[in-house]
């Protein structure tokens, strides 16, 4: 029993620490559990044998998210033993309510080791997270558990939508689609009134799928689609303030810039240059909490990603505004390969190297005279 409490709080201190200290924490409380079972074993004291189990599967799961390379598809691996491990005593028929909650718990452990994962593994790793997740909806129904009910929805609907991105064709549409009404499902529950930060994630979340599915859509749906991808952006917004969530608030930004990005280029007339110019500020937001010193990649991408919303909109406003634009571009490309060397990210530099060469193309073919723009040879 000292044992189970000891690793209960190890997992709580790593949960509120970060780095190496909390890996080691959690490194303890696997420990901590494994040492627990050498008394309670199935034969002897079955329900804490399971318990521990899922004690024990939980902190190998948050050990895995703090790990890198082989050790986390191993930590990974052991989770999903463990919860297996406590399904055999939790059934459905004489544990209702553990048996969901092993599923749900299930199923985050098999997402996060399908992510680790590729081919046809990955394939399969995602139906089992999508199977456990609908598995513990049947008990945690909306009448009966509410709360639980909507977790395990959100829940859900990120393994669809990881489900679908590692999916071709119109499976992956399909699987989107299916992701889409889950987040919706969940905001049924998840009301701004009653949980805004959690509506507002599940905002940010629908956005996202909404988004997916889009890109992977054909005719007038795809721009309602993003329409809606960029509703919901900015309704995620209305909680995420810059103020009080900063971090969630920039993510949510870069998400709402690439949302108008793709939305302009279905659009002709005067709205594209509007949508784009919305991009470029929404890319820009998203820079004054991602910055070089504190989030160097992430102020690398998004740079990339407001570069190539400037040469769009440059190319699409035309006059004296163009050559300016262009400017704002190569230098945003600039600043983002001052991170992406091609010793350290050689896919995303040659990406980069690419943008940047277009860019400086288009603005070296900019006619002052006539303020246009001749197509670079």
């Amino acid at each position: 029993m000292t044992r189970n409490n000891l690793g209960n709080a190890l997992k709580a201190q790593a949960l509120q620490d970060t780095g190496a200290d909390a890996a080691k924490l959690l490194a303890q409380a696997v420990g901590a559990y494994r040492a627990e079972l050498q008394v309670r074993t199935r034969e002897r004291f079955p329900q804490d044998w399971a318990m521990t189990h899922i004690s024990l599967g939980n902190a190998l799961k948050e050990q895995a998210l703090r790990a890198a390379g082989a050790d986390t598809a191993k930590l990974l691996a052991q989770a999903v033993e463990a919860y297996h491990d406590a399904l055999q005593i939790y059934t459905f028929e004489r544990f209702p309510r553990h048996w969901a909650m092993t599923q749900n718990n299930l199923g985050a452990a098999l997402k996060a080791q399908a992510l680790e994962t590729a081919g046809a593994d990955a394939t399969k790793l995602f139906a089992q997270a999508v199977g456990a997740y609908r598995d513990a909806l049947q008990i945690r129904t909306r009448e009966r558990f509410p709360q639980a009910w909507a977790t395990t929805q959100n829940n859900l609907g990120a393994a669809l939508k990881a489900q679908a991105l590692q999916t071709a064709g119109g499976n992956a549409a399909k699987l989107l689609a299916q992701a889409v009404d889950v987040y919706r499902e969940a905001l049924q529950v998840r009301t701004r009134e009653r949980f805004p930060q959690d509506w507002a994630m599940i905002q940010n979340n629908l956005g996202n799928a909404l988004k997916e599915q889009a890109l992977r859509t054909t005719g007038a749906d795809v721009s309602k689609l993003l329409a809606q991808a960029v509703e919901a952006y900015r309704d995620a917004l209305q909680v995420y303030t810059f103020e009080r969530f900063p971090q969630a608030w920039a993510t949510t930004q870069n998400n709402l810039g690439a949302a108008l990005k793709e939305q302009a280029f279905r659009i002709v007339g005067a709205d594209t240059a509007k949508l784009l110019a919305q991009a470029v500020d929404a890319y820009g937001d998203a820079l004054q909490v991602r910055t070089r010193e504190r989030f160097p990649q992430d102020w690398a991408m998004i740079q990339n990603n407001r570069g190539n919303a400037l040469k769009a909109q440059a190319l699409q406003t035309g006059g004296a505004a163009a050559a300016k634009l262009l400017a704002q571009a190569v230098n945003a490309y600039g600043d983002a390969l001052q991170l992406f060397s091609k010793r350290d990210f050689a896919s995303s530099h040659d990406i980069i190297s690419r943008n940047l060469e277009e860019a400086t193309l288009y603005l070296a073919a900019y006619d002052h005279e006539t303020q246009s723009i001749e197509e670079p040879l």
